[in-house]
């Protein structure tokens, strides 16, 4: 098909079909070429977050070790805190575990199996703020709640 037909002249199969084999292909390898370019900007723009972390450990009730003091805090099922058989808030363990921040310390959480999950984690994040590097979790089948 060599030039353009007048609108209402008669048009052969041959000449559409070399005007349909005219049309421009897309090619499939420079839109591949594209996503690797896409995916290689964005591999190397991602900025990864270092998130600060807490080690902690879920231990068996055990003997600890003599070389470290060893505090240990009793949470109840109703997200009551205990240290040595007393009554804390939340608030003052940081002061509590502060005061003997000159020896190497374990801290465990003695917890009762029925303890909300929130208060496990407000008692470690207390602890954290108290500079403590890790927390052992206990589970204790036998923890009575303690009544005053």
């Amino acid at each position: 098909m060599t030039a353009r037909q007048p609108i209402g002249s008669e048009v052969s199969a041959q000449d559409m079909f070399a005007y349909q084999e005219a049309r421009p292909a897309i090619g499939l390898a420079p839109l591949i070429d594209v996503v690797f370019l896409l995916l290689i900007f964005f591999m190397v723009a991602t900025v990864f977050v270092e998130e600060r972390v807490m080690d902690m450990y879920a231990d068996e009730k055990k003997g600890q070790r003599a070389d470290k003091v060893t505090m240990t805090f009793v949470l109840d099922k109703q997200g009551r805190l205990f240290y040595q058989e007393q009554e804390y808030t939340y608030q003052a363990i940081v002061g509590l575990v502060q005061g003997r921040a000159d020896k190497p310390m374990t801290v465990v959480l003695e917890s009762d199996p029925m303890t909300r999950v929130q208060d496990s984690i407000t008692v470690v994040d207390y602890l954290d703020k108290a500079g403590v590097g890790g927390v052992r979790f206990v589970l204790s089948h036998s923890a009575e709640t303690k009544e005053n």
